[in-house]
């Protein structure tokens, strides 16, 4: 017997266990890239049987068909115009009326769709009882209860997949509404022509273009009958909405579908008030989600997982770090030992396995990034800890989610701009990502530390937190002067409910780890490679130099960059040589300094280039110009070559402007003194 193949999409609301039943189901059978012509995520997956081999994809978390975030369009694309087999609908049997809400509108755009009611686990620990059967009959749709986290029910969704697979395509759900707005909507809906509006009912086209949803209204628009027809819905529905006490028509229709949610969970749910009770996580929301207490609680939860990020990461960055170390100087010697040139070996050895090494050092620290971060979404902290920074984030033009990537960005820069996925407005997410290279990553550290040990030996704790302190300043600064002039229009409300607390899953933090870190290396490790390739090349060319040295052509393009760092205080190759090199790795930069110095030790030969006013004038720079190579490249991945070099241009005018004004600020400051 042949297995038949088909097509089928994973619907949900946010937070439901969605991307967790995605995992389960496909396993390491995913592929990850971006939906044609946006930047939002596509996740798909092989989903094996005995009955057929679908093609799962994962589609972003909605609530409803009215398309609001890029994600949201993205959701309402595919199941309106891919014409898929069918649609797994995952619903959290907690929330189980925000599930069928989303349902309702899946079937009543005559969807094909199963049911899915994920973590029956905790119903069984609150007490809730489903009577399943009647769900099934009343919404004529297959229905499995399941637990995604533990694979629990996965055979009860095969079987209800494969009999709605055979089934006829039901028919539309039709929601009564009053007697009043039947007759408004049966009378726009006979002014539609079916030929216009292919593959939805009429009925759903009309309750769209009512409930003012801007993707009908434009399509109505198209058809050549919006002003028209839009112009006799405003008049008609001002006066049914004043009679009948509403403010518009959606409020009405909304009403009505919710009454009916409300119906079918009276009859489905035994002691449906069991929902209103107080439960744990209105316990636990007393207190993570306080006035007060919550942002203690989350900064230190935060704490908690940077401390555990680089306590656990260290020791396995450590012993990659020896590794390529190792790699590099074994590379080197058996070029040598196989009588390849000089060059191959310098090569293979400083630059493809030494550069690409140290980047590739980070990989143990971003993955356990990103496995703590899938816990902490899957827990549904996330989402509070959202709702808490919102207000703070908004009065500096920033979105509440935008806090989290932007704290991530203290770790690595790389993480932080992937991490800027989770906010649903593409304006809000490119902001986030443009702000991000200001924060000052572990990277630099070594160049505080190397500067601030040598000139500022009494303060140097006071002066590495001042660095810290400029660049959230200033990231906070470019995002007003960014929304206001480039990236017009105030951030997007933070509209979200707040799902009830889950225990995470640990497999599907494992598989959120896996799939981001091998999105890393793929991805931003190519562009990685390339960058290396041409810092090399830069570093041992002409002929016979030795690699970095001044007469290279990357000391020959430090020497014709000195003059333009004079202002700022350190007008000598060896710095432009630094800086620049740091653009591949910040962290290059103190050895690009210390080889090019060699032999006289950097505590001696510093003092004798810099001042104390142009050293820190010298970190401002390091802090703030172009961000390392993976992470614009990263940026380039998320939003485009376009806004890769914008960043790369705006910080580096930003901070020759912000060097160069300290150190010419301290100068007349000190000849005002004398």
């Amino acid at each position: 017997m042949t297995r038949r193949s088909c097509l089928v999409g994973l619907a949900g609301n946010p937070n439901s266990g969605k991307t967790t039943l995605f995992n389960t189901l496909t396993g390491l059978k995913q592929h990850t890239g971006n939906w044609p012509g946006v930047t939002v995520e596509k996740k798909s997956g092989l989903w094996e049987t005995p009955d057929f081999i679908a093609e799962v994809v994962d589609l972003p978390g909605i609530y409803g068909l009215t398309a609001h975030s890029v994600d949201e369009r993205v959701a309402r694309e595919f199941i309106l115009k891919e014409h898929a087999d069918l649609l797994i609908v995952v619903a959290d049997v907690q929330i189980l009326d925000r599930g069928l809400y989303l349902l309702s509108q899946l079937r009543e755009a005559g969807v094909p769709c199963v049911l899915a009611v994920n973590h029956m686990d905790a119903a069984g620990e609150k007490g809730l009882e489903v009577d399943f059967p009647a769900l099934e009959r009343i919404l004529d749709v297959p229905v499995a209860p399941l637990v995604a986290s533990k694979g629990r029910g996965i055979a009860i969704l095969q079987r209800a997949v494969s009999a709605a697979l055979e089934r006829r395509r039901p028919n539309p759900l039709r929601i009564p509404l009053s007697e009043d707005v039947e007759p408004f909507v049966a009378r726009l809906e006979g002014e539609l022509d079916p030929a216009e509006w292919p593959g939805v009912p009429l009925r759903w086209a009309a309750l769209k273009i009512l409930e003012e949803d801007a993707d009908a209204i434009e399509h109505l628009g198209r058809c050549g009958k919006g002003s028209s027809v839009r112009a006799d819905l405003a008049e008609r529905a001002m006066k049914l909405c004043s009679l009948l006490g509403y403010r518009d028509l959606p409020e009405i229709i909304a009403e009505r579908r919710y009454g009916w949610v409300h119906g079918v969970m009276a009859e489905v749910l035994r002691d449906y008030s069991v929902q209103r009770k107080i439960d744990w996580t209105n316990r636990l929301d007393s207190l993570l989600a306080h006035r007060w207490l919550g942002m203690p609680i989350f900064l230190f939860m935060v704490y908690l997982s940077f401390q555990l990020v680089f306590t656990l990461g260290n020791p396995l960055a450590s012993i990659l770090r020896g590794g390529f170390e190792a790699a590099a100087s074994g590379m080197s010697h058996l070029a040598l030992a196989w009588n390849l040139p000089l060059w191959a070996a310098s090569l293979l050895g400083n630059g493809i396995l030494g550069g690409v090494g140290s980047v590739l050092t980070f990989l143990p620290n971003i993955m356990l990034l990103f496995f703590f971060i899938a816990l902490l979404e899957d827990s549904g902290y996330m989402a509070r800890a959202a709702f808490l920074m919102d207000r703070l984030m908004h009065g500096m033009g920033l979105h509440g989610k935008s806090f989290l990537p932007m704290v991530l960005g203290f770790g690595c820069n790389v993480p932080a701009v992937m991490g800027a996925r989770i906010l649903d407005s593409r304006g809000d997410r490119l902001l986030t990502l443009l702000v991000i290279p200001f924060m000052s990553c572990s990277a630099r550290l070594p160049i505080y530390t190397l500067f601030a040990g040598i000139f500022f030996k009494r303060h140097q704790g006071l002066v590495v937190f001042s660095l810290y302190l400029v660049g959230v300043v200033l990231a906070f600064l470019s995002a007003r002067l960014l929304q206001r002039f480039v990236l017009k229009g105030p951030p997007s409300p933070l509209i979200m409910e707040l799902p009830p607390y889950h225990r995470p899953s640990l497999r599907g933090a494992l598989f959120h780890m896996w799939g981001r870190g091998r999105m890393f290396v793929k991805k931003a490790g190519t562009v990685i490679f390339l960058g290396v390739v041409l810092v090399w090349i830069l570093g041992s060319l002409p002929p016979g130099v030795g690699y970095g040295a001044p007469d290279s052509f990357i000391g020959r393009i430090g020497a014709a960059m000195a003059p333009l760092l004079g202002p700022a205080g350190f007008a000598f190759p060896a710095a432009a040589v630094a800086l620049l090199s740091g653009i591949f790795a910040k962290e290059i930069v103190v050895g690009t300094l210390g080889t090019l110095m060699a032999p006289v030790p950097l505590d001696q030969a510093l003092p004798r280039l810099f001042t104390p006013a142009s050293a820190y004038a010298f970190m401002l720079m390091a802090l703030l110009y172009i961000p390392c190579l993976s992470t614009v490249a990263v940026i380039r991945r998320e939003a485009g070559m376009r806004w890769a070099l914008f960043v790369s241009a705006y910080t580096l005018l930003l901070g020759w402007l912000v060097g160069t004004g300290f150190y010419q600020a301290v100068r007349i400051f000190h000849g005002f003194l004398a």
